[in-house]
């Protein structure tokens, strides 16, 4: 009885392993393409943002409350427009290159966000970061079609 194993094409399967491991470990090429995803996420989010009276969902699938009645009646230049709009400070400062903006390889993870200390406290109130599933299934595209070097 004999045993054996075919080894055609194990070099070449090795080799292309490799060049997978190698894109993995080098995450800053394929950053641009995530950051345009989290741009246009954010994006999405500020444009769908309900008026400062009223409640409503924003993309991503959460809901943002209307700006309280005190709020409204300190601030009544607020009592029109859209939630989180004002200045447009905030949502520029979720754009590549603008004022506040963190867009950055930190080894091997990729960052995007805000810098800005109103954004984090903001973020609790109304979710400026969601994580919702076509964001989850269009990053998924992005990395597999990075790693496998498909695109």
């Amino acid at each position: 009885m004999v045993a054996s194993v075919q080894m055609k094409g194990v070099r070449d399967q090795v080799k292309q392993l490799r060049a997978i491991a190698a894109r993995a470990e080098n995450p800053g090429k394929v950053a641009v393409k995530l950051y345009n995803l989290a741009e246009e996420d954010f994006k999405q989010r500020f444009k769908s943002s309900p008026s400062t009276t009223s409640s409503g969902e924003v993309y991503g699938g959460t809901r943002w409350q209307r700006l309280s009645e005190a709020y409204l009646a300190s601030r009544p230049q607020r009592k029109t427009g859209k939630q989180l709009l004002d200045t447009k400070e905030l949502s520029k400062s979720f754009r590549r290159g603008q004022p506040g903006n963190i867009a950055r390889v930190n080894g091997n993870i990729i960052e995007f966000g805000s810098s800005l200390p109103k954004a984090e406290g903001l973020n609790e109130k109304r979710k400026l970061v969601v994580i919702h599933q076509k964001l989850v299934d269009d990053a998924e595209t992005i990395l597999t079609e990075y790693v496998l070097g498909e695109k």
